[in-house]
């Protein structure tokens, strides 16, 4: 996959693996029927800590930028143009690239080192395995809990603290966020 390609995710992540899907409808041909991904194992244990991401071509000038194996290699090279590079820790990771192991004990203590950095975003408070999309513009927070159990969850946003009940593998969008 080309550097060009790549998408990284703010404040939490780069995917850099590729997938093409075969078209749904009409005559398979024989690479339609194959599903092709990259190879560059991406980084993405991290989107269950509760912590909002965003995908973006370039990577940003702050917050936290998750690398695949691929690009911990090669984004070391260079400097950071602001960001946090992390990436999973493995022989010649470059010194401009945070190794962290993508294991839930890991990535839960990571989250409670940058929860006084987190005041201005929205977050999940504790350590439910759930997804949180932000949406600064519309004022809104969609959660995803990724357990098959109930969660009793509480999305933080500065000082203010709301408490959501979600069912085992739902998600819920919570509005008039401010922060």
């Amino acid at each position: 996959m080309k550097a060009s390609r790549r998408r990284f995710l703010r404040t939490c992540g780069a995917l850099g693996a590729a997938c093409m899907l075969a078209p749904a409808m009409g005559e398979p041909t024989s690479t339609a029927q194959r599903r092709y991904v990259g190879d560059d194992n991406p980084y993405s244990l991290f989107l269950a800590l509760g912590i909002p991401f965003e995908v973006s071509d370039e990577p940003p000038a702050d917050g936290f930028t998750f690398l695949s194996d691929a690009d911990a290699h090669s984004a070391g090279h260079g400097r950071s143009s602001g960001t946090v590079l992390i990436g999973r820790p493995q022989a010649a990771l470059q010194s401009t690239v945070r190794g962290l192991p993508e294991t839930l004990p890991e990535l839960r203590a990571w989250k409670r080192e940058i929860l006084p950095h987190l005041n201005r975003v929205p977050h999940v408070e504790g350590d439910a395995p759930v997804v949180c999309a932000w949406y600064p513009t519309a004022r809104a927070v969609l959660l995803w809990n990724l357990s098959p159990r109930r969660e009793s969850l509480v999305l933080r946003s500065g000082n203010a603290r709301r408490s959501v009940e979600l069912a085992g593998l739902d998600a819920v969008l919570i509005e008039d966020v401010s922060v």
